[in-house]
């Protein structure tokens, strides 16, 4: 087996970095540790005769439209859904593999 052993430079020409989506990740942070979003617990319960399990995650920023809501059994995609806050119809729909 070879072993190969990159230098941070080389990795970074590899990897490409969206400076935007992390600007969003330390907004959403900063938000949460202000208070401004409520992040409930996760609700996950087991299907044993599919040896498998769902969880369902979701949260609310203050300010935003919409609400996020994710679920999916742990061997399937994940679905991820934004709805509106004052109608709870979609707004938004995405599959994660």
């Amino acid at each position: 087996m070879k072993l190969t052993i990159l230098t941070e430079a080389q990795i970074r020409a590899c990897v490409g970095i969206d400076q935007e989506a992390i600007a969003v990740d330390e907004d959403s942070f900063a938000r949460l540790a202000s208070g401004e979003v409520t992040l409930p617990a996760v609700v996950r319960f087991d299907i044993p005769e599919h040896q498998g399990e769902v969880d369902i995650k979701t949260d609310y920023m203050q300010g935003f439209t919409s609400l996020a809501i994710s679920w999916g059994l742990m061997s399937l995609p994940v679905y991820v859904g934004l709805l509106y806050r004052t109608t709870g119809r979609p707004a938004e729909f995405a599959i994660a593999s």
